[in-house]
C-alpha cells in the first residue's frame, strides 16, 4: 500500500514537473515572439515617420518650383547648362572625341502626372576612349551628374 502511494505521488510530482518545464518552454517562446514582434512595429514606425517627413517636404515645395514646359522650350539653355560638365569629363577621361547631339524638348506622354510637366529630350553622346574602364566611369559620371531620369538606349 505504501509503495501505491509512493508511486502515486511520484507520478503526480513528475507529472507537475513535467507541465511546470512545458510552461516554461511555451513563456520563453511567447517571450521572443513578443520581442520579435516589438522590434517589427519600431523599424515600421520610423519608416511611417521617414516616409510622413518625405511627404511633407514634397508638399512643402512651392508648385512654381516645380518643372514646367516653360523654360525648358529652349534646347540650347540645356546645352549650355550642360557643356561644362561635357567639357570636364571631357579632358578627365581623355577622350579624342566626344560629339553631344541634342534634340528638342518636348512633353512626354509616358507619365500620368498631374502637378507637373515630365519633360524629355533625346541626346546622342558619340565618343571613344581609351579603355572601357574609362568610358564605363564616363557613362557612371554623367548618369549620376546630369539632372533628371537618363535611360541609356545604346
Amino acid at each position: 500500500m505504501l509503495g501505491v502511494i509512493i508511486a502515486a505521488f511520484g507520478s503526480v510530482f513528475g507529472f507537475t514537473y513535467y507541465y511546470q518545464s512545458s510552461t516554461e518552454q511555451t513563456l520563453s517562446a511567447i517571450e521572443d515572439e513578443k520581442s520579435h514582434i516589438a522590434s517589427q512595429l519600431s523599424s515600421s514606425k520610423n519608416e511611417v515617420s521617414d516616409l510622413g517627413e518625405s511627404v511633407s517636404l514634397y508638399e512643402s515645395i512651392r508648385s512654381e518650383n516645380l518643372p514646367t514646359l516653360e523654360g525648358y522650350d529652349n534646347t540650347a539653355s540645356r546645352i549650355r547648362a550642360i557643356r561644362p560638365l561635357i567639357e570636364d569629363l571631357k579632358g578627365r577621361m581623355k577622350f579624342a572625341t566626344l560629339d553631344v547631339t541634342f534634340e528638342g524638348i518636348a512633353p512626354s506622354d509616358n507619365y500620368d502626372v498631374e502637378k507637373f510637366d515630365v519633360i524629355e529630350s533625346n541626346m546622342e553622346i558619340v565618343f571613344s576612349g581609351p579603355s572601357d574602364e574609362l568610358v564605363f566611369a564616363f557613362m557612371h559620371e554623367l548618369l549620376s551628374r546630369i539632372p533628371g531620369f537618363l535611360e541609356v538606349k545604346n
